[in-house]
């Protein structure tokens, strides 16, 4: 279990909850990590309709308070590739999106993992291959077409309980591959006092949309500077036991 004092900081430095306030919650935060069971599955070749592997997430109606995507596939020509994660709520973020188009011949085989604090995406890797070799098992950026970055903290905010789906489409004929497992590596917000619950989550939302509305009207700098504390508090929280 994390530090209960770990929450509370959370949300006195954003100024969403009077001090008084803190003491009525018994607030913990975790971390779990949730696997398919319906894989391994083969990637149709040269169908955009693609194949769909879903999770069941079962947290207590937990908060998302930060979310990291892995997959294992192997599938020769990355650039014929899409893959795209919706959570119950219906948001979607694509984690590679036929990176170098379909004249790119890198493949994939391996364990490739999604994090917004890396500093690289599968679309910059695949263009120093120069379109021969492996794309190696790493840590990337979530990139949609073109390379654009995108980002997994859409889900920030959102109740984690349902199903999570991940899209997985062939967009070109001739190459093949399988995807052979994925996961969802969380952490989350729990309040464990039944009658505060939605109070609590309800206050974490809103530290989540004032991050993104400051994004929304350009105010960069400022969105910036919470986002680094922000990022702070994910370390945080993942390094505490």
């Amino acid at each position: 279990m994390k530090s209960t004092l770990l929450v509370q900081r959370l949300l006195m430095r954003f100024g969403f909850l009077p001090v008084v306030a803190l003491s009525m919650w018994a607030s913990t935060g975790y971390t779990q990590t949730f696997t398919s069971s319906d894989t391994p599955l083969a990637i149709p070749d040269g169908s955009p309709a693609g194949i769909t592997s879903s999770i069941i997430v079962q947290s207590s109606s937990s908060t998302v308070f930060d979310l990291d995507v892995s997959f294992t596939t192997d599938h020769t020509w990355v650039g014929d590739l899409t893959f795209r994660v919706t959570s119950p709520a219906g948001t979607t973020v694509d984690l590679v999106v036929q990176p170098g188009g379909t004249g790119d011949s890198s493949d994939f085989a391996g364990i490739y993992s999604f994090d917004d604090d890396a500093l690289m995406t599968i679309h910059d890797v695949a263009a120093t291959l120069d379109g021969a070799g492996v794309v190696p098992s790493g840590i990337y950026h979530p990139a949609t077409s073109n390379g654009a970055l995108s980002f997994l903290d859409a889900f920030n905010g959102e109740i984690a309980d349902g199903v999570w789906s991940l899209f997985v489409s062939d967009g070109a004929l001739i190459d093949d591959g399988t995807l052979t497992s994925w996961s969802l590596d969380f952490a989350f917000l729990h309040e464990s006092t039944a009658n505060d619950k939605e109070t609590f989550n309800r206050e974490i939302r809103k530290l989540i949309k004032k991050i993104k509305k400051l994004k929304s009207k350009g105010k960069r700098s400022k969105a910036k500077k919470l986002s680094k504390k922000l990022k702070k508090l994910k370390s945080e929280f993942r390094s505490q036991g």
